[in-house]
């Protein structure tokens, strides 16, 4: 099944160029060098760069990295439903704005240039991938499944050498097949057990999946960069809350994506309060337990969080919080209900400033000026408040630091300056972080507009209607 949308992302990646590129169409034998680190971020839907605590942990991440390194790549991709992708000029009328909006809307809510975020991310490692360079991705709610469908769908079909832009759609499509393959071919079992085909029936739809994956095969090593006389693979692979709905008809545009083989490190982070019924969990668990084997084993962990969707990946202001309850903790909220309740409050900030002595507790303020006759003062750092997001966040640094000792050739390089910060802001207002508030947008006055409330409501009920036998 096609797409229109697949061939109408603008390519605004140039090639690289210098004696790198140069070396490699002469011929010439370089020395061994170490491996270069290509990141790619997609944010979730309807987020984008705010500059402020209400971004999420991809666009805070991608903030902590160095983007001086020379062997460091990144590429952020805002969420679906935040741009036009067939936008062919910035400057519009305002009738070309409102149907930019309009537009825009329906693929927030139903993913409609779903592969035309694939595909962007896709270009970018065409162009910049090198051999032995290792290749990370981080993705939040609808962002993480393009990066985990994309991670997948490089593994399965290749990536392209640079120079075949054009045969990118053909990539997508083919995928495509494949796993319409793969999901006949387990179905085709199923229906075997019941007896429930024809022998003819059988025959064909096994001989429809043969062939797929044959002509999968055959256009990997025609059009294809491989890594030791494999496709490439993902090394690590960094989820805020996959989701599993994605496009607008879920039958056939939501691909079921198997993790397993996708990534040699996975690191996933759940939010256990969400109980909307298109935020369901993509979960690796029902991946591995469908029995799929590659060549290599991956080292896949799935950490569930306390708070919402947005709990875990961002998005919420801390100081903008208007929530029902102060402290808002699970058990507290429990405790402590009143539906009479008037009184609304903000987000605490337990510690706004490093207390005196801190220096000997930590890092960061261990800093010291020397001004006029030789006296040494201690500079107090302003820290703002936490969130519960901010968990999740400091969980997948604390993993990816770990992975790069294991491997230091694959350590990333970070803004140690603003890492360390980071460390130190949510060391001393770690109990505004736990203590933070969750939010529910199935509830009024839970930081949810009561609009949006009623809407998601609504489409609850209208799921499980069409859920019913």
């Amino acid at each position: 099944m096609s797409f229109s949308s697949v061939g109408t992302v603008p390519s605004s990646i140039p090639s690289p160029e210098g004696d790198t590129f140069a070396h490699r169409w002469r011929g010439v034998e370089r020395e061994p060098k170490t491996p270069r680190k290509l990141i790619i971020c997609f944010d979730g839907t309807g987020n984008a760069f705010t500059g402020t605590e209400k971004d999420t942990n991809v666009v805070k991440l991608l903030r902590l990295l160095d983007r001086n390194d020379p062997n460091q790549f990144h590429y952020y991709q805002t969420g679906i439903g935040t741009y036009d992708v067939n936008q062919t000029s910035i400057h519009q009328y305002w009738y070309q704005q409102q149907w930019s909006k309009i537009t825009q809307a329906v693929d927030q809510g139903f993913g409609t240039t779903f592969d035309s975020h694939v595909v962007a991310g896709y270009r970018f490692l065409m162009r910049y991938y090198e051999p032995g360079d290792k290749i990370y991705m981080f993705g939040f709610s609808r962002g993480a499944y393009t990066a985990k469908f994309l991670a997948r769908m490089v593994y399965t079909v290749g990536l392209l050498c640079r120079g075949n832009e054009e045969m990118v759609p053909f990539a997508y499509r083919l995928y495509q097949r494949h796993l319409d393959g793969e999901f006949q071919k387990i179905e085709d079992e199923k229906a075997e057990a019941k007896k429930d085909l024809t022998p003819e029936q059988k025959e064909h739809h096994h001989r429809t999946a043969a062939n797929a994956k044959t002509e999968l095969k055959a256009f990997s090593e025609t059009f294809c960069c491989t890594d030791k006389k494999a496709n490439i693979k993902v090394f690590f692979l960094g989820l805020w809350d996959c989701v599993n709905s994605v496009a607008v008809m879920e039958g056939k545009l939501t691909r079921d994506v198997q993790v397993k083989g996708t990534a040699h490190y996975v690191r996933h982070a759940v939010a256990v309060d969400e109980r909307r019924v298109k935020f369901k969990a993509a979960l690796f668990q029902q991946d591995i337990d469908r029995g799929i084997e590659s060549e290599d084993k991956e080292d896949i962990k799935e950490v569930w969080f306390p708070g919402n969707h947005g709990d875990i990946g961002g998005g919420w202001h801390p100081a903008e919080d208007q929530l029902p309850y102060p402290k808002l903790a699970l058990w507290k909220t429990l405790m402590n209900m009143n539906p009479f309740m008037k009184n609304k409050y903000k987000a605490e900030r337990p510690h706004d400033e490093c207390a005196a002595g801190a220096p000997q507790r930590c890092d960061w303020c261990d800093r010291t000026e020397e001004p006029e006759f030789g006296k040494k003062e201690h500079k107090k750092t302003v820290l703002t408040q936490c969130q519960l997001s901010d968990i999740p966040l400091s969980w997948m640094i604390k993993e990816m630091e770990e992975v790069g000792e294991a491997h230091q050739e694959t350590k990333l390089a970070w803004r140690k300056k603003k890492l360390r910060r980071f460390k130190h802001r949510l060391e001393f207002n770690r109990q505004s972080a736990i203590e933070g508030s969750i939010h529910d947008p199935l509830r009024f006055g839970f930081g949810t507009a009561w609009l949006t409330v009623i809407f998601w409501n609504l489409l609850g009920m209208c799921t499980r209607w069409r859920a019913a036998p």
